[in-house]
């Protein structure tokens, strides 16, 4: 089934094909507008790095690669002419899906710069990638989790404005491991803030989440952390679920993950 975004986006969206996005390839990211001022390329440039950010903790990984795996190795200074700007995008390994969090993105920023379209392609192979296809209807817009996850994922059937997360490890932390750990989980809900899993038909930028840094304790082998006035889609915790995955996978073993 070809991605699809639940808004009726006001600008155009070109997207790779099925199955591309998890390649490690080489993609180009193009923005046409007229005249790109200096404000229109720092804000677009900001909105690439909330998904580069996003991608590097595993967030969007998806069923197609291990939480761990999934990133974006390097993003390019952005390229500008008359009527466009233009990233390089490298070493790409995200789910299909995280395409949707990526308009999300730019919608957020289109009343105030007004672009006409945003098209993500691989570099080798622009004729493959394909609109992306809107579906008011649509009820699972963003990356599904990693079907490799071993932990007891238990997420409570109704997404709360108030979120209690618990996070049990196979060990006590390091400091430094809760230094790492904290780095990754206010890197989900930074960008989860900017409204990247948006939830129709509220605007990306009326979507969010309050949170603290302060707020994370830790206590020998267990995480807790409480977020408020959570407005977003609950394709956010499945996002939370990668990126616990990821700390499994690569920081310290998880024994499960519990959000109410």
């Amino acid at each position: 089934m070809p991605v699809a975004t639940p808004y009726a986006l006001p600008f155009g969206v070109l997207v790779p094909a099925d199955g591309e996005l998890a390649s490690g390839a080489r993609f180009s990211l193009v923005v046409t507008m007229q005249q790109p001022s200096a404000d229109a390329i720092e804000a677009l440039s900001s909105v690439l790095t909330s998904w580069e950010v996003l991608a590097s903790v595993g967030a969007m990984s998806g069923a197609r690669i291990p939480a761990s795996e999934s990133s974006i190795a390097n993003v390019s200074d952005p390229m500008t002419g008359a009527d466009s700007m233009a990233w390089v995008l490298d070493g790409v390994r995200l789910d299909d899906r995280a395409t949707v969090i990526l308009a999300n993105l730019f919608l957020s920023e289109w009343e105030e710069h007004r672009f006409a379209r945003v098209d993500l392609y691989r570099s080798d192979d622009p004729t493959s990638a394909n609109p992306l296809r809107y579906a008011e209807d649509e009820r699972h817009p963003y990356p599904d989790r990693d079907q490799r996850i071993l932990f007891h994922v238990d997420l409570s059937s109704e997404v709360m404005e108030d979120v209690a997360i618990e996070i049990t490890f196979a060990d006590v932390l390091t400091d430094e491991q809760v230094d790492s750990i904290r780095e990754s989980l206010t890197t989900w809900a930074g960008v989860t803030a900017c409204g990247a899993y948006a939830m129709a038909p509220l605007p990306p930028e009326k979507c969010g989440v309050v949170f603290d840094l302060d707020d994370i304790e830790v206590i020998d082998a267990t995480l807790t952390w409480s977020l408020r006035k959570f407005t977003a889609h609950s394709g956010a915790l499945d996002g939370l679920a990668n990126t616990v995955a990821a700390i499994d996978q690569t920081t310290v073993p998880v024994r499960e993950l519990r959000v109410r």
